[in-house]
């Protein structure tokens, strides 16, 4: 299609006078209206137009044709000329051609009012909402008190078309001086020409637009003297998706603030932003249209591109204008910095100018993050979902869980320009072959091997193998000194490199809870280094290119003739199976050879599991909040005994500063200072409010207070400073996406609290996506069960009987504090016969009290339905642990409990908030924050207890009482009392209603990961008795071995590929020791040695370092094989021993080499342990230097009261590492540890 038959629009004639249009206002109007293109076709007249429309004579002629003027006639013409000409149209056209006095009744009114153009738009009508606190009523100005005649020209309709006349009216113009434009779902936008051809990604849609000259202030003309375009970015969601598009609003938000700061640098190769728009619940950002396309487009569409020293001069001098660009950024104001995070070809804009190569653009800053604090890098993984994969650098997988340095960018700026130099000397079709070589193996220009908790990354061997051969094309030989050959040495040798410069934020391991900023970057020294390079090191790099080919063509390009050199093959580069996969790529080619089958294949990985990224690639500590007005809005409906305190207003006194604040505006930002907000919280409500907020969060001393959602936050914050609540039944003026709810909860006890729980229940139950929280209809029963729906509440034998129960998880409590109240021989036929309600502790009488509430039949609590004592069936009933907690119903958790006599339905601390008007008789509550299941709950006193890690990992859905609010946990994430919803990964996979089936989709390395991190979270719990240790988790081991298809028992599995080997390197925790648990002699408990179950205490793990040690095949002997008796952990007197070859080493020689060994119980055992020998567990790999010859070892003594089969039984004492030249290789003897 041609541009001229692209572009059918109308903009309107400048060349007009008032005097040259038709006689009456409404064919002048006709003449003038442009129609919009963009989503719904309305006509809207330009801005200026009305000037030309709306003249005094204009006016005249309307309201007083043929008419001497008076005085007060001359008034009503100026305000209508001077302040309301918008308003007079809309009532022209809201009243039609004929509406002759009562348009002028209509303005002589809104003069009294003084309603001007200003106070437009008006409100639509508004409909009598849900809660029927509100009559059906017209919008200001139109609700008469006692002007009957007017009542009579504006009713309903007339007031409804007055609403929708206005926009035309108002269709907003974009400047500089405003970035941030938060439009009404009916405005209007002046696009006058829209491309049918859109670019459509997943999350986002760009269109190609054409917008009216009178509506933007920003743009020239483009290289040809026409108008430029401009590109409309619509950020993609969908109307059923509550969560998405709060998350759409909130990444939006991010977006268009990095936009507004990045605007300052004024940077010619950052791409200008012009809006950001929000329209109801669309969300757009505005930009220039990149007439040329972006880079890969420009590759494509010069596929051989021309030999030449000014192309090569062109392209250098934009990619330094690309390395500035993003040293700029990383540099922000010389302080805090952004990162870009998702730089490829597709986000290299071009615009065409007067070269060849045009000027390149850095856009897309959906994924820019700003960091203001002094470190050189960033912790915590970034939220990547919306970026590319495969010009990530390494670091995005070697490093999840540590410190991410701003030198991200630069790695994926070496991409760029690899593919720049393969498209320069091959054209695109070597770009073409060079990416496909890489889609066939990982897509990343880097691969990985993955040895337990450790990644470690190298350059891909394709990568290497094109630069290799790139640098013998006659353009880029040693013997050549060229620009091509300069870029090469730059990329090879300074960008891509996996190795980052040195420094305590990248190179230990951070929690990422924590946010951190960078400085600004100071000027490298040119040298090459080990590291890579910053981005103002690169810049300076291409700008010394660019200075040696000044006046030196033969530098620029030897030959102008292109060299008919063959294109890299990459057939002979060996795949590997020994790399992990990277995320959303395919699979290694299963053929491939692997180095060490028994160590780094991702074909070993743990049986029937697959090997993309999973769940876990980014576990980390932040929480997502979400407002859930759907389920809050649903309670509305269907309850209507609502205490008549849940919503009391507070209004208090304002500063100057806060009287001014919008808050619930999409561009809400406030920057203050702790020390001044303290000051002026003594007169100021929402600055006390805040102070206070403040000091509980440790917030900085200067901060930057901005709207996301729901919630007030600071910035790079991982948790609310304040939540936002609006009272139900509302009208349009607040926002949707704020909570629905009240800032007050109920009484625990109020039926209010009973109903908020049932309905989670209920909504569970209905939904088909949570299928995974539903137990059978008749589960298999407890032994026994408390039948609490009689007057008598008894305990009952559950043979043959059928229905569903609740459990209850509880801390017994201190027993000099806390009676504890058991079923015991002595008193089990009393607690058939039946218990009074009235002697329970109180927690037993809340959970009965809930479980009558929910109309549940059946309640298990420990202590009351397992008989205690010597004489009782507590070891035979723990087996059965794991069904009791997965077949329950649903399980509740006292979580504010001390011990059974405390209860869990106490009052609730009252949060602090204060109310703010909006619009008419809205109000909208800014509110303590208390929606923390982090500190109330995984934090909490009841969740440091052994049992309860299993209770929770196994329940399908359980409701948490804490001292705040209430929460409901379920497949479907975290609901909070307040109605907000919260979802975090780690949280998902503890939570997991089928544990650890969230877990199964991920990579061998990332699962042994995860059941180490919980074996080391467990060991930190408490028991009462210490001797429950090895069973209180014995449910959830016997779930991770079926569901790793292997083997083990006692926190050790075994898959026979290395396995056994890294389960058995567990130690005590750095500074811990741990002290052999003692089982009681009558229970006949055994516990080997080897396993940490045996012992009280902390535990970590060592880990042998990747691709310089290989597992010890020989001298360890699996207790487990296919017909062992002992699969899993158990109360059995059943001994179960590891044979192994026990040898001697030489401790004074290890004393002088690097040795490190760690006692189990270092107050007991030392070097000096009689006896004391290693079992090899790992030896160091072929081909090791002497240097890196270390082995893995168990350190083991004999057991001097055992001996078996005439052999001496020997135990664990501890692990270590030392060089093998320690280590005997003649004096052995074979031993069974026990």
């Amino acid at each position: 299609m041609s541009k001229s038959a692209d572009h059918k629009h109308s903009e309107t004639d400048d060349s007009g006078s008032e005097s040259d249009g038709p006689e009456t206002l409404g064919d002048k109007l006709l003449v003038y209206l442009v129609e919009s293109k963009f989503d719904v076709r309305r006509e809207f007249l330009p801005e200026g137009y009305i000037d030309k429309v709306i003249s005094r004579s204009a006016i005249q002629d309307e309201l007083f044709s043929g008419k001497k003027l008076d005085g007060d006639d001359e008034s009503l013409i100026n305000f209508i000329h001077a302040h309301a000409k918008k308003v007079f149209a809309t009532a022209y056209c809201a009243l039609g051609s004929n509406a002759g006095s009562s348009l002028l009744d209509t303005m002589d009114y809104f003069r009294r009012l003084n309603f001007t153009d200003g106070a437009l738009p008006i409100n639509d009508i508004q409909k009598a909402d849900k809660t029927r606190k509100a009559k059906t009523k017209l919008p200001f100005p139109f609700d008469f008190s006692d002007d009957s005649r007017l009542q009579s020209v504006w009713r309903r309709m007339p007031v409804r078309s007055f609403y929708q006349h206005q926009w035309k009216f108002l269709a907003p113009v974009f400047s500089r001086e405003k970035f941030h434009h938060t439009l009404h779902p009916d405005a209007i936008l002046p696009f006058i020409w829209k491309n049918i051809v859109t670019k459509e990604g997943r999350f986002s849609k760009v269109h190609q637009v054409k917008i009216h000259k009178g509506h933007q202030k920003l743009l020239g003309p483009r290289a040809d003297g026409t108008p430029a375009h401009i590109a409309i970015k619509e950020i993609l969601t969908t109307d059923d998706d509550e969560e998405l598009q709060q998350e759409v609003e909130q990444n939006f938000k991010v977006e268009a603030d990095a936009l507004s700061d990045i605007a300052s640098l004024k940077h010619k190769h950052i791409i200008e932003r012009i809006a950001a728009i929000t329209r109801g619940e669309n969300r757009y950002f505005m930009f220039q249209w990149a007439d040329g396309g972006n880079l890969r487009d420009f590759w494509k569409s010069h596929p051989t591109p021309e030999f030449d020293a000014n192309l090569v001069r062109e392209s250098v001098t934009q990619l330094r204008g690309l390395a500035d660009a993003l040293a700029a950024l990383h540099n922000y104001k010389g302080e805090g910095n952004y990162r870009h995070g998702d730089l490829k070809p597709e986000n290299i804009l071009r615009f065409e100018d007067k070269t060849f190569v045009g000027t390149l653009k850095i856009a897309d800053m959906g994924l820019a993050k700003r960091h203001t604090e002094a470190t050189d890098a960033r912790l915590g993984p970034t939220n990547t979902k919306y970026g590319t994969a495969r010009y990530e650098p390494p670091e995005a997988v070697t490093n999840k869980l540590k410190a991410r340095s701003r030198l991200y960018d630069v790695w994926s700026l070496g991409c760029i320009i690899l593919e720049y130099i393969i498209w320069f000397l091959y054209g695109y079709d070597g770009v073409r072959e060079f990416t496909e070589a890489l889609l066939d193996d990982t897509g990343c220009f880097y691969r990985t091997e993955k040895d337990g908790n450790q990644t470690k990354a190298e350059v891909h061997p394709i990568v290497v193998h094109w630069m290799n051969e790139l640098s013998k094309h006659p353009e880029c030989s040693k013997s050549t000194h060229t620009a091509i050959r300069t870029l090469l040495d730059l990329v090879r040798d300074r960008l891509l490199v996996v190795a980052l410069r040195p420094s305590p934020e990248t190179t230990s391991e951070m929690s990422s809870a924590v946010v951190s900023v960078t400085l600004a970057d100071t000027l490298e020294p040119p040298q090459v280094g080990a590291a890579r390079a910053k981005a103002a090191a690169a810049s300076s790099a291409l700008q010394a290119i660019l200075e040696d080919g000044e006046g030196n063509e033969k530098y620029l390009l030897s030959s102008k003739n292109r060299p008919g050199s063959r294109r890299p093959s990459a057939a002979a580069i060996p795949r590997s199976s020994n790399t992990l996969q990277v995320p959303g790529q395919s699979k290694p080619k299963p053929n491939a050879p692997a180095k060490d089958a028994s160590i780094y294949t991702t074909k070993d990985k743990l049986s029937g599991l697959k090997g993309t990224s999973g769940h876990l690639q980014s576990l980390n500590h932040t929480w997502s909040f979400y407002s859930d007005n759907k389920f809050a809005n649903n309670l509305v409906d269907t309850y209507e005994n609502f205490p008549v305190d849940l919503s009391l207003p507070h209004y208090r006194g304002l500063c100057a500063q806060c009287e001014e604040l919008d808050i619930l505006s999409s561009d809400f930002q406030m920057t203050d200072t702790l020390a001044d907000i303290e000051k002026r919280a003594d007169t100021c409500g929402f600055c006390k409010l805040l102070a206070k907020a403040c000091k509980k969060t440790n917030a900085p001393k200067v901060f930057r207070l901005q709207r996301y959602g729901p919630t007030l936050r600071i910035d790079n914050a991982s948790v609310p400073l304040l939540s936002i609540v609006r009272d139900p039944g509302g009208g349009s003026e607040i926002p949707k996406y704020i909570q629905v709810g009240f800032p007050n909860l109920s009484p625990a006890r109020h039926s209010l609290h009973f109903e908020i729980i049932r309905q989670w229940l209920k909504e569970c139950d209905n939904n088909p996506a949570h299928e995974n929280c539903h137990c059978d209809e008749n589960p298999t029963l407890p032994t026994r069960l408390l039948d609490v729906q009689t007057s008598t509440i008894r305990l009952i034998d559950t043979e043959g009987l059928q229905g569903q129960y609740l459990a209850l998880s509880h801390p017994w409590g201190d027993p000099a504090i806390h009676s504890h109240f058991c079923t015991y021989t002595s008193n089990i036929v009393r607690h058939k016969a039946g218990i009074d309600f009235n002697v329970l502790p109180d927690t037993f009488k809340d959970a009965v009290t809930i479980t009558r509430e929910l109309d549940i039949k059946y309640l298990w609590i420990d202590s009351l339905c397992i008989i205690q004592g010597p004489d009782g069936d507590f070891t035979e009933q723990a087996k059965h642990m794991e069904d009791v907690f997965s077949s329950a119903y649903c399980v509740l958790a006292a979580s504010r409990a001390a011990g059974q006599c405390d209860g869990f339905l106490g009052d609730r601390v009252r949060r602090d908030y204060i109310t703010f008007s909006r619009g008419e008789d809205e109000v909208y509550h800014v509110c303590e924050e208390i929606d923390n299941f982090q500190g109330d709950v995984i934090d909490g006193a009841l969740n440091q207890r052994g049992w309860v890690l299993q209770e929770r990992a196994l329940a399908r859905r359980t409701i948490y009482f804490t001292e705040k609010q209430t929460y409901w946990e379920c497949a479907g994430g975290i609901r909070c009392e307040t109605f907000t919803k919260l979802k975090n990964n780690i949280a998902a996979f503890l939570g997991d209603p089928k544990f650890p089936e969230v877990a199964m989709s991920s990579t061998r390395g990332e699962m042994i990961y995860l059941y180490q991190m919980f074996y080391q979270q467990y060991s930190r719990l408490q028991f009462s008795k210490v001797e429950d240790r090895p069973f209180a988790i014995a449910g959830l081991e016997k779930r991770l071995l079926q569901g790793f298809a292997t083997r083990g028992g006692y926190g050790v599995f075994d898959d026979g590929k290395g396995l056994l080997h890294r389960s058995l390197l567990w130690c005590r925790s750095l500074g811990g020791t741990l002290g052999r648990i003692k089982f009681p002699v009558e229970k006949k408990i055994f516990v080997p040695t080897w396993s940490w179950m045996a012992y009280e205490g902390g535990i970590d793990y060592l880990a042998p370092e990747w691709n310089k040690t290989e597992w010890e095949q020989q001298d360890l002997r699996s207790p487990w094989s296919a017909d062992s008796p002992v699969q899993y952990t158990t109360d059995k007197n059943s001994t179960i021993s590891i044979e192994a070859t026990a040898r001697d080493f030489d401790e004074a020689k290890a004393v002088k080499e690097h040795i490190t060994l760690y006692f189990d119980m270092p107050d007991k055992a030392d070097g000096r342990t009689p006896g004391l020998k290693c079992v090899i567990l790992a030896r160091p790999k072929t081909g090791s230097t002497t240097k890196d010859r270390m082995c893995y070892v168990l350190l083991v003594a004999p057991q001097v009261t055992k001996r078996f089969g005439g052999s001496t039984v020997f135990e664990r004492v501890g692990v270590g590492k030392m060089p093998e030249s320690c280590v005997s290789q003649l004096d052995k003897i074979e031993v069974k540890l026990q």
